[in-house]
């Protein structure tokens, strides 16, 4: 369902609030928050694209899908991804750039 919801929310059919007030569980939320974020990235909408992406970082496992693209997004934006203790210890992130400029993210175990 949330994949759906995303899906149409990036296409503009419903509102991020919509989606956000769709989403009935945690895991729901993260994701919708996750992607809304990342397109907010892609349009220019950086202060409300931060405002998202550090909520995902905050509650998301370090090291989950959600996780990793939020620390993208926010590496794109310029900026960091709140260190939780977990993350911190357990999941060191080296970003770099390959050949032609793509953003490589590495977690060293």
């Amino acid at each position: 369902m949330v994949s759906n919801a995303c899906a149409g929310t990036l296409q503009g059919s419903m509102s991020p609030e919509e989606l956000f007030k769709n989403c009935t569980q945690d895991s729901e939320q993260l994701t919708a928050r996750c992607f809304v974020g990342l397109s907010f990235v892609l349009n220019g909408k950086k202060q409300r694209a931060a405002e998202l992406l550090n909520c995902v970082c905050a509650n998301a496992k370090p090291g989950c899908d959600e996780y990793m693209l939020a620390a993208s997004g926010l590496s794109k934006l310029k900026l960091r991804a709140p260190q939780t203790e977990a993350s911190a210890d357990n999941f060191p992130l080296v970003s770099s750039a390959d050949k032609k400029g793509h953003q490589l993210i590495v977690i060293i175990h």
